[in-house]
């Protein structure tokens, strides 16, 4: 059995959000820290851009957005990009990009939907193979949340294990008050390092409301998605090819998750990179061969919902959703998934 070192066992309290130290900042105090931080830190935050939300490199904080649903895109993006670049042949030489997040970087008002999510993919890119650009954005990378004090509709996260007011995965969660107060809820050293010495300790009355505020929040999340325990020997049944005949297979219910993490590797000239790639696409599966084992759409699509319900929870003990909504939100065609996995269960 290893040996904790000093201070360590405190900070995996506070890793695990069972330990954490509360600050009160107003927004204008919270505005400069951040400001000063720009100056040896890529900020990315909420920024309004066609008259959506997305996460994006803030130039400055008054583009930053503070009220807003959920953003558009989410945090994944930042740590495992849709396009990356990893080998490049020069002459006889193989370079290896190493460097890809070699700038510390804070990301603001990230949704504990969205931090959550990391720690799920934590499990496949830290755990059995550590993968050394995911590890690297990780390291460089402090994640601040903010609280869900108004969920959206869409949103089940708390039938996920996880909550409006969730901290795995953030090194800080932000909660708004009135009179533009801020409690700064440090969960890590990360979140501590940014805001040692400024603010005053949260008062008993504070922290009261703030037990308010959240449970208030996490009451007003009505939606539950229910995973069979059944599932398993559902898989040869007709209701895969009854729920997917509307599927389109665009794939943007894969490219808004933030837990989906296939991707295929591709030579472009000199340069080898990873892109995402989605099981809802007719060639994912595709082999060289021209053999193709899920040509059918209904197959694609029921290995989607396996791998988040079924697969993932075997492999890591955790299941590859966080509630946040997004898949069912910007489905072109209104597909839900937490009637569809519901539903899966007494299908025949």
């Amino acid at each position: 059995m290893g040996v904790l070192k000093p201070g360590s066992f405190f900070s995996l309290l506070k890793e695990n959000g069972l330990l954490m130290e509360s600050l009160v900042l107003q927004k204008n105090e919270f505005t400069k820290i951040l400001k000063r931080a720009m100056n040896d830190h890529e900020v990315i935050g909420p920024r309004e851009e066609d008259g959506r939300v997305y996460f994006r490199p803030l130039e400055c904080m008054d583009e930053l957005i503070w009220e807003f649903d959920n953003t558009v895109n989410n945090i994944k993006d930042f740590f495992f990009p849709p396009r990356q670049e990893l080998y490049e042949l020069k002459e006889e030489t193989i370079v290896t990009f190493e460097n890809a997040c070699a700038k510390k970087r804070i990301i603001l008002f990230a949704r504990p939907c969205d931090a959550r999510a990391l720690k799920i993919l934590d499990k496949l890119f830290l755990e059995d193979y550590e993968d050394r650009l995911y590890k690297a954005a990780r390291d460089n990378t402090t994640v601040m949340g903010l609280s869900c004090q108004a969920p959206d509709q869409r949103c089940f996260c708390l039938s996920l294990g996880g909550s409006p007011f969730g901290t795995e995965g953030l090194d800080v969660l932000i909660t708004a008050f009135q009179n533009d107060r801020l409690i700064i809820s440090l969960i890590t050293e990360k979140g501590e390092d940014i805001f040692k010495g400024k603010g005053n300790k949260a008062k008993q009355e504070e922290l009261q409301s703030f037990e308010r505020v959240k449970k208030k929040a996490e009451e007003s999340v009505k939606r539950e998605i229910r995973i069979p325990e059944n599932l398993p020997d559902q898989f040869n049944s007709e209701y895969w090819r009854d729920v997917s005949r509307a599927c389109i297979s665009c794939g943007v219910c894969t490219y808004l998750c933030p837990t989906c993490h296939c991707f295929d590797i591709v030579d472009e000239e000199n340069l080898r990179i990873r892109c995402w790639d989605t099981c809802s696409f007719n060639n994912f599966t595709r082999m060289a061969s021209g053999e193709n084992p899920r040509k059918n759409k209904f197959e694609r699509y029921r290995q989607r919902i396996y791998h988040k319900f079924s697969y993932y929870k075997i492999n890591f003990d955790d299941f590859a959703c966080v509630g946040c909504g997004r898949c069912s939100s910007y489905c072109p065609v209104k597909m839900d998934i937490v009637e569809i996995v519901n539903n899966a269960g007494s299908s025949r």
